[in-house]
């Protein structure tokens, strides 16, 4: 019987043992006191010296105060000038890595920037680390030029962070549907944006809210914002430079036409023209008035003829109006109800509901 107790006893100490360890190893927030709401703090001792030069690196290890995760790293993360392969980038304990891949080769006498977003947070309350920036140069100097600016809504009136800048070097107009920018920048909750380390060169300017993630404006879907001016960088800019974005306007097409009722064309369009388009009549002065009624526009017509042909939007309509006198016919005013119970007098006037 003690020998049964006994056992009893080193099983019930062991267990409580086993539980206390346990509570005593979790890693979870402890319970009371202040939230933390401080962003993890770079270990600039432990970590890649920043705004290095001479430098072609292929890990870069970044160590913080406390544990750390990465969000989204493939939007957040931004490589100006841009890369030919998708780097790493990779979190464990207080420590981020930040990978080149194997078969990227770096440009020789360039000022790269990497910038973070917000995707470096602390492991327990996600508070983000912003404006987390690396710089360095394969070459023996780093570029020093900044480009400011703010992105407003057109449509809405107000700032709009939810866009990508671009900045290229190469300035011709087709540049944007086919390559990567040059530099890449995103605005704050403010609209502003900053460009930082920018080269001594003449650039194109555009902002895109990229929804496919490859850096170029190739979707009829995104919303964009163009500045008008070619920007030759030779002194830093500062806020001068405003963009406006907006959906682009859809290339007018017409989607189809009804010539049912005569002495009126009508064609429905993809969209709402902002004004009546160019047409030619075949023969000439048949159309002598047309109107935007929503997505279509309605020309209207007086005619003898068979048949006669609209050119409009690069398409040639051909009409065969219907009869004059049988559209009359059929379209002829009918009385068949009368609220009156009294004789229609002449002069008197008649209210008609339809």
């Amino acid at each position: 019987m003690n020998s049964l107790l006994k056992k009893v006893f080193i099983f019930s100490f062991a267990l409580i043992a086993i539980m206390y360890f346990c509570q005593c190893a979790s890693t979870g927030t402890p319970s009371g006191g202040p939230r933390d709401t401080s962003p993890p703090v770079l270990d600039t001792a432990r970590s890649a010296q920043n705004r290095q030069t001479n430098f072609k690196p292929h890990i870069l290890e970044f160590y913080f105060d406390e544990f750390v995760e990465v969000q989204n790293p493939i939007k957040e993360v931004l490589v100006s000038p841009p890369l030919t392969y998708i780097p790493q980038v990779k979190n464990r304990g207080k420590k981020v890595t930040f990978t080149f891949d194997d078969k990227e080769i770096l440009r020789d006498d360039a000022t790269y920037t990497i910038n973070f977003g917000e995707s470096v947070v602390d492991y327990h309350e996600s508070n983000k680390l912003s404006n987390f920036n690396f710089v360095f140069g394969t070459g023996a100097i780093l570029d020093s030029m900044i480009l400011q600016g703010k992105i407003i809504d057109a449509l809405k009136n107000e700032p709009d962070q939810d866009m990508v800048v671009f900045l290229y070097d190469n300035i011709s107009d087709s540049i944007v549907a086919m390559e990567k920018p040059f530099y890449f920048a995103r605005p704050d909750k403010t609209g502003k944006f900053e460009f930082r380390n920018v080269k001594t060169d003449t650039f194109r300017l555009i902002a895109i809210k990229d929804e496919n993630l490859n850096y170029k404006y190739d979707l009829p879907t995104e919303k964009v914002a163009f500045y008008d001016s070619i920007i030759i960088l030779k002194d830093s800019l500062l806020e001068d430079i405003v963009l406006y974005s907006s959906l682009p306007v859809p290339t007018l097409k017409i989607i189809s036409s009804d010539s049912k009722t005569y002495g009126k064309l009508n064609i429905l369009c993809n969209t709402r023209p902002q004004k009546v388009p160019d047409y030619t009549v075949v023969p000439a002065d048949i159309i002598h008035s047309a109107e935007i009624s929503g997505d279509s526009v309605n020309m209207f017509y007086e005619t003898s003829l068979d048949s006669f042909k609209v050119i409009v939007l690069n398409d040639t309509i051909l009409i065969k109006p219907r009869g004059k006198n049988e559209f009359l016919r059929k379209s002829r005013l009918k009385l068949i109800h009368s609220n009156s119970s009294s004789n229609v007098l002449p002069k008197d006037s008649i209210l008609f509901s339809f």
